[in-house]
């Protein structure tokens, strides 16, 4: 059984990630589906996120 063909490009995700950043935005999430629709989901952590701690790090 061979690979399929790409439904994308590299150069493709790159150049969109170029505009989202040029717009200001931050690249949160990007999703490629088996069709070759990209979805880029903008967004940025937030100050909650960041803080909150994972209680089983500690374990050991």
């Amino acid at each position: 059984m061979s690979r399929r063909a790409s439904k994308f490009r590299q150069s493709e995700l790159s150049r969109i990630i170029k505009c989202v950043q040029s717009a200001g935005l931050n690249v949160m999430r990007i999703e490629v589906e088996p069709d070759g629709k990209i979805v880029v989901l903008p967004g940025t952590l937030s100050k909650t996120f960041e803080a909150e701690v994972n209680e089983w790090s500690s374990v050991t």
